[in-house]
């Protein structure tokens, strides 16, 4: 056995294990420690509950349905009612599961899932219920795709930021990718920002696991931290962070803390037509404090030259900054 398969053997029992509702904590503790010793295991996961989904013949098949009852038989716990699979019995079905995936994984297609895309305009803000329970919030610009079914949950943040209160699922891990990366959750709420490739995941509340497959790289992250990565840079960078400023804009506030004036410009200008420019580079890293509120470019200006050493021109649509 190869060390692929043998990873894919240990991910399909734990898939197995996990779908049984009587799993309890400890054994979800263990399954984390499990999956996030290696970034192989957590993508081995995944492809297991794939090749469930397609074995609709579980469900109909005598010869399977016998061989798991025979294993569940021979670890005690019950197997077949009205004809149904209950779920205890997938602890006899793991068995099965392991041969299959070993066989199928790299033979079987994804599933063609439907996909729910979301977006938002310049300046729009947006709240969605998803199917599972999940609360979405998407800031100005921002598009998601959104695939669920009973096995999996997964976003992709192509663009733009979202906040993401999960519903807990223990048989689901909450999955979004941005950039080169993935966080996964269970339960918890955090933010998600890709721009252009550079990504920020920000921890609210409850844990999250941060990964870069291609990169073996993982990082777990403490409500109140970041991590941020790039396709340009190696390594995720965590740190702690001020969550309350980077999440004002859910109350149309943008908050800076010594934040260099281009950058301030910069997340300005994503929620507003009308353009914030800087005419003079040698205030580009002028650094900038205050509470202002998004697409107001004419009074964010205002409050520059009242409060920094900043000239303010309008100059056709845009507002032009100088040094004085």
């Amino acid at each position: 056995m190869t060390p692929n398969d043998k990873v894919r053997k240990e991910a399909s029992r734990w898939f197995a294990r996990r779908l049984d509702p009587a799993t309890h904590d400890a054994e979800y503790e263990a399954f984390e420690r499990w999956r996030d010793a290696d970034p192989r295991r957590a993508a081995a996961y995944v492809a297991s509950g794939r090749v469930w989904d397609k074995l609709a013949i579980l469900k109909q098949s005598e010869r399977l349905r016998r061989a798991a009852a025979d294993s569940a038989a021979s670890r005690g716990t019950p197997v077949w009612r009205n004809q149904t699979v209950r779920y205890p019995v997938l602890f006899g079905l793991a068995s099965v599961l392991v041969v299959v995936t070993l066989t199928l994984v790299k033979l079987t297609p994804d599933h063609d899932d439907p996909v729910q895309t979301f977006a938002t305009a310049q300046g729009e803000q947006r709240t969605e219920r998803l199917t599972d329970g999940t609360a979405l919030r998407l800031n100005t610009e921002s598009t998601v795709d959104v695939k669920m079914n009973h096995l999996r949950r997964e976003i992709k943040l192509r663009s733009g930021e979202a906040v993401f209160d999960v519903a807990k699922d223990v048989s689901r891990p909450f999955v979004v990718s941005a950039g080169d990366g993935t966080v996964t959750a269970v339960g918890t709420q955090f933010q998600v920002r890709n721009i252009a490739g550079a990504v920020a995941v920000t921890l609210m509340a409850g844990r999250v696991q941060v990964t870069r497959a291609s990169r073996r790289e993982t990082e777990s992250l403490v409500p109140g931290q970041q991590a941020t990565y790039s396709g340009s840079a190696s390594g995720i960078v965590t740190r702690n962070v001020d969550v309350g400023a980077l999440t004002g804009w859910m109350s149309g506030r943008l908050e800076f803390r010594n934040v260099p004036l281009e950058e301030a410009v910069a997340e300005a200008n994503r929620y507003s037509p009308r353009k914030l420019r800087i005419g003079d580079s040698a205030i580009s890293r002028l650094p900038i404090s205050g509470t202002f509120r998004t697409g107001d470019v004419d009074g964010i200006a205002t409050a520059f030259e009242a409060a920094f050493a900043i000239r303010v021109q309008s100059t056709g649509p845009d507002v032009v900054l100088y040094g004085q």
